[in-house]
């Protein structure tokens, strides 16, 4: 997720398109190893269903987590910065809606 002031939440930053491009990677040497091990096209399909399900299961429960687990957030960062015990050189962030 990209935030418009360009801050993002570093390893949950996995765009969309980024993962449907890995996705058909993923799938695409699933089916090529099948084919040379010699597999029937039946279970080359399937073989390749199974790498798409459990991706995209994965990457839900990657997005889901990463908006329901607490975390670095911007107003964490403010409380952190302003805290009388932060360290030199601690900048408060500001909000553009101040």
């Amino acid at each position: 997720m990209l935030y418009t002031d360009g801050e993002s939440l570093g390893v949950y930053d996995l765009r969309l398109a980024v993962f449907v491009v890995l996705l058909l990677v993923a799938v695409v040497a699933v089916g090529t190893w099948s084919w040379v091990n010699g597999a029937g096209i039946g279970v080359i399909l399937l073989r390749m269903v199974i790498t798409m399900v459990t991706l995209q299961i994965g990457y839900f429960l990657l997005v889901f987590l990463s908006a329901y687990v607490p975390g670095k957030t911007k107003e964490s960062d403010k409380t952190q910065a302003n805290h009388p015990e932060s360290p030199p050189g601690a900048k408060a962030v500001s909000d553009p809606d101040d």
